[in-house]
């Protein structure tokens, strides 16, 4: 924990409120085509429909919209490793079938 804490005075929270576009920045419209590709077609106005609800909706159904955007923002150092989306609502406890947690 005191490592992360420590992290933060390298790269606060708050410096990605500075955050701005590139000037080669990828075109929102084409990077979510592309992220659609292989998708079932008449699945996707239920996903825009959901995406227009928020800020955060948005960007949860638009991952690689919102990679190509941090890629270029501030790192910590802090290494890693994810599987999905990392958002709150991924995360929990999971029962099985038979209850068990």
């Amino acid at each position: 924990m005191a490592v992360g804490i420590a992290q933060r005075t390298q790269v606060s929270r708050s410096s990605h409120a500075d955050w701005l576009p590139t000037i080669d920045r990828p075109d929102p419209i084409s990077l979510l085509e592309a992220q659609d590709e292989g998708r079932l077609q008449q699945l996707l106005p239920i996903k825009y429909g959901r995406m227009v609800a928020s800020p955060f909706t948005f960007l949860r159904g638009s991952v690689a919209f919102m990679t190509a955007d941090l890629a270029n923002t501030p790192v910590s150092g802090i290494d890693v490793v994810l599987c999905g989306d990392a958002h709150l609502s991924n995360f929990g406890v999971f029962a099985t079938t038979e209850k068990v947690i």
